[in-house]
């Protein structure tokens, strides 16, 4: 029997003790080392483990929400409070963060790099580097 093409899981849905923003909404937990994210990381949260592909570096981290049938594969990052939904998927090395909202069929890949503006502060949402590494994966 050939195994190449089986991948190990490199996350879990957990439901976390806190509140979460939405009741159908699990958060994820890194189960291997990957990229710079390490095993029994938290992340961001998902609907289910369709919205994020176990092969690539791909991450959803912070308070990043991915849901419906939106999907986050290659070594694409989700971060801060963002919002992906519908069926929009997020590929390549492409970073979605800030406080952006991204739905309908929507594609994004490449090296694109999209962040929107804290709607109430009118300031972009970053978290200060500083470590001098870029951010993750």
């Amino acid at each position: 029997m050939k195994t190449d093409n089986i991948v190990s899981k490199k996350f879990e849905l957990v439901k976390d003790g806190r509140q979460t923003p939405d009741p159908s909404l699990y958060r994820i937990r890194a189960l291997r080392d990957f990229g710079n994210v390490k095993k029994g990381e938290l992340g961001g949260y998902v609907e289910s483990e369709d919205n994020l592909s176990h092969k690539g570096n791909a991450w959803i981290a912070d308070e990043a929400k991915v849901t419906c049938g939106a999907h986050i594969s290659g070594n694409a990052l989700v971060t801060d409070h963002a919002m992906v939904s519908g069926r929009a998927q997020i590929s390549g090395e492409a970073r979605i963060g800030g406080w952006v909202q991204i739905g309908g069929e929507l594609k994004i890949s490449g090296r694109n790099y999209i962040t929107a503006q804290r709607p109430d502060l009118g300031q972009p949402f970053r978290k200060p580097n500083t470590n001098g590494n870029s951010p993750r994966p």
